[in-house]
């Protein structure tokens, strides 16, 4: 098995665009097409990093040190390209979430050091920013953008903070926050926690306007807080739990809330 790439050398050599003499902000991620670390490649057809590499030149020209790492075109396998960018200790990891390399973006992301912040866009994260968010391996992933990038990614650049003001930006909490963790009492007595183990996983500010007319003033946007919740379930009674299902809960299921998924919990506890 080849060597790992992670020293800064390698880096100088096949991150394109940034300085590595001076901090960088971000490193924008190809992921490769299957992980040549267990196999090598063995051609040289690719195809150029187009979306990639308008983010980036966009990002530069506002005065950002961000460069490219084609892990595809350099034949780079996971732990090589994860090797690579914490080498170089970007503020961000970006990437390119499409069906072919998701799983691989996924895995790469999830070896990164912990204080690199994770953004994230393409046809996959536009298809299903559930699925993106849910994904345990995207633990770090402060930024999932939809649709074009350029200057949401710049702004994330500049203060990850603006992601709450920024259009169509979500992102994934840190860890899961029980809603009544073990602990003790406000007097001091012990207590076991909420058995239902209800948590928040994650929390969006949502605007936007529903009127298909583009012209149209003095329309108030709809503002919605979105809020996805996980717990253990204890079915009472069936009839209303079919009803949950098919119907949905709440007063914002015409805007996708209120929807439920279950599955059995391991050893049928």
């Amino acid at each position: 098995m080849p060597e790992p790439l992670s020293t800064p050398a390698h880096a100088h050599e096949l991150i394109a665009g940034a300085d590595l003499n001076r901090p960088v902000d971000a490193v924008f991620v190809n992921a490769p097409l299957r992980d040549y670390d267990q196999r090598a490649r063995v051609n040289d057809y690719t195809l150029p990093v187009l979306g990639l590499g308008y983010i980036a030149t966009y990002a530069k020209q506002e005065g950002f040190n961000v460069g490219v790492l084609d892990a595809e075109a350099h034949g780079l396998g996971i732990q090589h390209t994860a090797d690579m960018v914490n080498a170089v200790k970007p503020r961000w990891a970006g990437f390119n979430l499409l069906a072919p390399t998701y799983a691989f973006s996924a895995r790469i992301a999830s070896l990164l050091a912990p204080q690199i912040l994770v953004m994230a866009g393409g046809h996959h994260a536009k298809a299903a920013p559930d699925l993106v968010l849910r994904d345990s391996r995207f633990r770090n992933l402060a930024a999932l953008v939809i649709g074009e990038g350029e200057t949401r990614v710049a702004a994330l650049l500049e203060d990850v903070r603006r992601r709450a003001e920024l259009p169509k930006v979500m992102w994934r909490e840190p860890d899961s926050k029980r809603l009544l963790p073990e602990g003790t009492t406000h007097m001091k007595h012990e207590h076991h926690g909420d058995r239902y183990e209800l948590s928040v996983r994650d929390r969006r500010d949502l605007s936007f306007d529903k009127s298909r007319d583009q012209n149209a003033s003095g329309r108030r946007p709809v503002s919605l807080v979105t809020v996805t919740f996980e717990g253990r379930l204890e079915v009472g009674d069936p009839g209303a739990l079919r009803g949950t299902l098919t119907q949905g809960l709440g007063r914002a299921k015409a805007y996708g809330c209120g929807l439920m998924t279950l599955a059995p919990l391991p050893g049928g506890r």
